[in-house]
C-alpha cells in the first residue's frame, strides 16, 4: 500500500530539488513581470483603445499580482530558521553566485549543500500555509513524498 498525504514521508532530497527548481524559475520570471514602473500609473474606467483594454490597468494589475507572489516568497523565506533565509534570499532574490552565499553566510564549501538543502526543504514545508495565508487561488504543492513499495 502506497502512503500519501498526511502520513507519507516526505523526500528530503527531493523536495528540495523541486523547490529549487520552483525558486529559480518563479523568481526570476516574477521580477520581471513585476519590473514595470509604478511611479506614474494611468488608471481610468474608461478603456484607452478602441478595442475596450487599458493596456497599463493590465500591466499593473500582472505587476502587482507579482509583486504579491515575490513577497510570499519572501515572506515564506523569513518563515525557514537559522541561517536559512539569508541563504535563500542571496540566492533566489538576490541571484548572488553559490561562492558569494557562502562568504555572506561564513560556510564552508563542504556544508553548503547540506545547508542549502535544509533551507530549501523548509521552505518548501511552509509554501503551502503562505498560500493560504496569502490567498492564492491557484496553489502548488513544493513537497515530494517517498514511494512505500512493499
Amino acid at each position: 500500500m502506497e502512503q500519501t498525504g498526511f502520513w507519507a514521508e516526505p523526500d528530503i532530497e527531493a523536495t528540495a530539488k523541486n523547490a529549487d527548481i520552483f525558486l529559480s524559475k518563479q523568481c526570476k520570471r516574477l521580477s520581471l513581470r513585476a519590473g514595470v514602473s509604478l511611479s506614474s500609473p494611468q488608471l481610468s474606467c474608461a478603456p484607452m483603445h478602441t478595442n475596450g483594454v487599458n493596456h497599463t490597468e493590465e500591466s499593473m494589475v500582472t505587476s502587482l499580482t507579482a509583486l504579491t507572489a515575490l513577497q510570499a516568497i519572501k515572506y515564506t523565506m523569513f518563515q525557514t530558521r537559522g541561517i536559512s533565509p539569508q541563504l535563500l534570499i542571496s540566492k533566489y532574490l538576490d541571484l548572488k553566485k553559490e561562492w558569494q552565499v557562502r562568504q555572506d553566510i561564513h560556510i564552508s564549501h563542504n556544508a553548503y549543500p547540506k545547508y542549502r538543502e535544509r533551507a530549501l526543504y523548509e521552505f518548501a514545508e511552509s509554501w503551502n500555509t503562505t498560500q493560504e495565508k496569502f490567498d492564492f487561488e491557484e496553489r502548488v504543492n513544493l513537497i515530494i513524498y517517498k514511494r512505500n513499495l512493499r
